[in-house]
């Protein structure tokens, strides 16, 4: 019987703790998996995580393409790319991704995170320099 019931509770640790990472949901025009945060309140009080790194960014038409990795592997995360809003006079626009990290455990976990970058477009320059948070260059949306 002791058996039984360690073999049912090591099944259940193992499934509780080996969730599939969620399918990005497509809900902007440019086939991005969200659209960047405009918020200056967000962006400076919103959740952050000091164990996230970026691994790689880039920019591919009106995405932004991330690859970042964590800590975790059996809680619920959410990430989200949050600015400052709209500045017309700032020449490197501030720009961090945001983890809220649910998740207690410390597997690295490697996530490809994708984000629409037209809220920015209002600029009207066709061009916004962007400065992404722990990433050491600039990165340039050209629109």
């Amino acid at each position: 019987m002791k058996n039984i019931t360690l073999i049912i509770l090591l099944t259940f640790f193992w499934v509780s703790c080996s969730k599939p990472e969620p399918e990005p949901v497509l809900n902007t025009n440019s086939g991005c998996s969200e659209a960047i945060i405009l918020d200056s309140d967000f962006y400076q009080n919103g959740p952050d995580e000091e164990e996230l790194i970026i691994q790689e960014a880039s920019i591919e038409g009106d995405c932004m393409k991330l690859k970042a990795s964590y800590g975790g592997g059996c809680g619920d995360v959410v990430f989200k790319l949050v600015t400052i809003g709209i500045q017309l006079k700032i020449p490197n626009h501030p720009v961090r991704l945001s983890l809220d990290d649910d998740d207690n455990c410390e597997a690295l976990i490697w996530r490809d995170l994708e984000y629409d970058l037209t809220p920015l477009q209002p600029l009207g320059t066709g061009q916004v320099t962007i400065n992404l948070a722990g990433w050491p260059d600039v990165l340039e949306y050209n629109y």
